[in-house]
Formats: structure tokens, C-alpha cells, sequence
């Protein structure tokens, strides 16, 4: 299984954080450091999320105002490779984090603020991939 980690560029620290400790469990995600300089950018993430079985979408205040993002969930959304695989993972308040309308029908993982400890999150995504 491969995962996706929508998140906005402000909260790069977070996903490659919540990266590093998905690949530490064996679980295959992808990180947009893994784009070549000069790479045409929309094409690589248009690669990434057709190749990828499952979203993980970090809600924060950041993201909510993410064009990329907005873009990352509608196709996660739209497309059927993702039906019922959609994971949102809340930084601190969800009502801060603006949670958006089509993810709050979900069930969202809520996660402190610097958090270190992603096991809850790492469960999740084995159980929805189950």
C-alpha cells in the first residue's frame, strides 16, 4: 500500500515527521522532497496521487487556505481509487484547522500540536486499508 500525504507547504516539518515514522511501521509514503529540482512539480504530484492506494490529509489552519491541497483532496474525492481510503489527521482544534465540509463526514484522527507519537494514526491507516 502507498500513501499520500496532502498537507500544506507550511506544514512540511509535520508530514515529514508523521513520513518518517509511517516508513519506521513499513508502510510505503511518499515525500514531495523526493522531486527532482527543475521537475515539472503538477506532473509529479499528478504521478504520486494516481499511484497511491491511500490519503492522509493533515488538517491545520495552513491547510484549509491550500490551493494544493483543495486540489489533492478534490481528486481524492473524485476519483474511485480513493473511495473510502481518505484518512484526515487534525493538528491541535479542529475547529481552528477549519476542517473542510467534505472531510467532516469522515472520521478524522485528532493529533496535539508537536506531536511525536503517531501510532493512532498509523492504526488508522492500517485498518482502513484492511
Amino acid at each position: 500500500m502507498k500513501v499520500f500525504i496532502s498537507h500544506s507547504s507550511e506544514d512540511q516539518r509535520i508530514a515529514y515527521d508523521l513520513a518518517d515514522n509511517l516508513r519506521a511501521s513499513g508502510i510505503d509514503v511518499w515525500r514531495d522532497d523526493e522531486i527532482f529540482p527543475g521537475s515539472n512539480w503538477a506532473m509529479e504530484v499528478g504521478k504520486r496521487l494516481e499511484d497511491s492506494d491511500l490519503m492522509v490529509v493533515l488538517v491545520t489552519p495552513n491547510s484549509s487556505n491550500s490551493e494544493w491541497v483543495n486540489r489533492e483532496v478534490q481528486y481524492a474525492m473524485t476519483s474511485g481509487d480513493y473511495k473510502g481510503r481518505v484518512v484526515p489527521v487534525v493538528i491541535g482544534d479542529s475547529d481552528a484547522a477549519g476542517l473542510p465540509w467534505v472531510l467532516k463526514k469522515m472520521q478524522a484522527v485528532q493529533v496535539e500540536p508537536n506531536q511525536s507519537d503517531w501510532r493512532e494514526v498509523v492504526q488508522r491507516i492500517r485498518d482502513v486499508a484492511a
